[in-house]
């Protein structure tokens, strides 16, 4: 999440090159293989969406210092053999994480006007406190809402919870605590952090009075404009752009990230299939003009049977699932036209 500003973009760019070129700790290069990530084409997303979570499974959900000695490990069977502990681990994640999101949003349609309020705060018994903060970014995700999500303290603290903060654009949740921390002086036993994450904790028992007083708060210091989910694209790409070229030429422009995102482009398109895949993943095949184009939209439900045309905000991608690359569009926002 730190910007990509003029020194940052120059040491992710150089750190690149040299993982492409092998130079790089046998630890990085058994994430890679176990991440199905090939290292001569490793981008700054693989590092983030692959790398990055099977280090930080290991602290949310055992020890952190697996990751660490998998980064220190000095020959490729004991960094591999890390690595798949780490992998193991990142699944687990993935799997409570999931559980946790669908208990989150089976919680909030109980609560009487959801729908209305500004500020989302949930807990329940059985969350893992390692993966509240990955759950309140999905269920920001969902709703463009701020997102509080509590577990029990792990810290041994009786009637004690611990939430995990996550803000959208226009709002900073440190702010919103630091707010409420003043008004009602005992409620919150500590906290912190910054403008789009933070932390904190309070007792259990007090826990509808803080998701009510949350709600309030962030009502008073979000606008109704920040609460909108806003897409930037760069336009569209014609049929003869929608190739691996172009996808390589994005690929050598980057690296991407926080402050220098990747180019992003839309599109009308004719449905011609839709299946889910991976449980929560929708794979769609789409015609532009007369060619036929891959696409996968992660976390999408299935969309309407009468679906005809859609309107998609998509990156292209390469797919080198099986023998031959090929292009696939990687959807982040799909809009049914008919």
């Amino acid at each position: 999440v730190v910007p990509l500003d003029r020194n940052n973009r120059i040491l992710v760019h150089q750190g690149l090159l040299r993982m492409r070129q092998g130079h790089t700790r046998p630890g990085i290069r058994a994430l890679a293989e176990v991440g199905k990530r090939d290292l001569t084409q490793l981008s700054a997303q693989d590092l983030g969406f692959a790398i990055g979570p099977r280090l930080n499974a290991a602290g949310r959900l055992q020890d952190m210092s697996v990751g660490i000695r998998c980064l220190l490990a000095d020959n490729v069977a004991t960094a591999r053999s890390l690595a798949q502990e780490l992998d193991g681990l990142n699944k687990d994640r993935r799997e409570i994480e999931q559980g946790m999101v669908a208990e989150a949003e089976l919680l909030l349609a109980q609560v009487s006007k959801t729908d209305d309020a500004k500020g989302i705060a949930v807990y329940h018994e059985r969350f893992h406190q390692g993966v509240v903060g990955i759950v309140a970014g999905r269920l920001r995700e969902r709703l463009h809402r701020p997102a509080i999500v509590f577990a029990d303290s792990s810290e041994g603290a009786v009637g004690e919870i611990k939430g995990s903060a996550r803000s959208i654009d226009g709002l900073n949740i440190r702010d919103v605590l630091d707010t409420i921390a003043t008004r009602y002086p005992g409620l919150l036993i500590k906290f912190g952090g910054h403008a789009m994450a933070a932390g904190l904790s309070l007792k259990r028992v007090h826990f509808e009075r803080f998701r009510n007083i949350f709600a309030e708060v962030v009502a008073e210091l979000v606008s109704e404009d920040a609460l909108s989910a806003k897409c930037f694209v760069d336009g569209g790409l014609s049929e003869q752009e929608l190739t691996l070229d172009t996808v390589q030429s994005l690929f050598n422009a980057g690296p991407w990230g926080n402050g220098f995102p990747e180019p992003a482009f839309c599109d009308d398109f004719e449905l011609i299939s839709q299946r889910v895949v991976g449980e929560q993943h929708l794979k769609l095949v789409l015609r532009k003009e007369a060619r036929l184009i891959d696409a996968i939209a992660f976390r999408q439900p299935p969309l309407a049977q009468e679906t005809k045309r859609l309107r998609v905000v998509y990156r292209p991608a390469r797919n080198d699932y099986g023998n031959t690359a090929t292009l696939q569009l990687i959807v982040e926002y799909i809009e049914p036209l008919a």
